[in-house]
């Protein structure tokens, strides 16, 4: 990913299923912001904890004509204080564990 002060920019490659209906993402440090450049997306959230919900029309363009499972790259930028890069500690979709 790309790095400047208070700033991190990082590509996340996902295979998704039409009933995929939330990633949660957990920081070690607290977040001013979490973006995904996505309109398929709405990010809701804050501090060390965000989630990413698709929106109803993509799931139905998944459902209906995509394959499955979709591969899909998001881009995310993350907004945070000071130096210190956060470290992802935890990701879920659907309340599984990923990582």
């Amino acid at each position: 990913g790309t790095y400047w002060t208070g700033n991190w920019m990082a590509n996340l490659d996902v295979a998704y299923s039409a009933s995929v209906t939330a990633l949660v993402f957990t920081f070690d440090i607290p977040l001013t912001a979490f973006k995904c450049d996505n309109d398929a997306y709405e990010v809701t959230g804050s501090g060390t904890t965000f989630t990413w919900t698709p929106r109803d029309y993509r799931v139905t363009a998944i459902a209906s004509s995509l394959p499955t499972p979709y591969p899909e790259t998001l881009q995310m930028k993350l907004e945070f204080a000071g130096d210190t890069k956060p470290a992802l500690v935890a990701l879920t979709v659907d309340g599984a564990t990923v990582c």
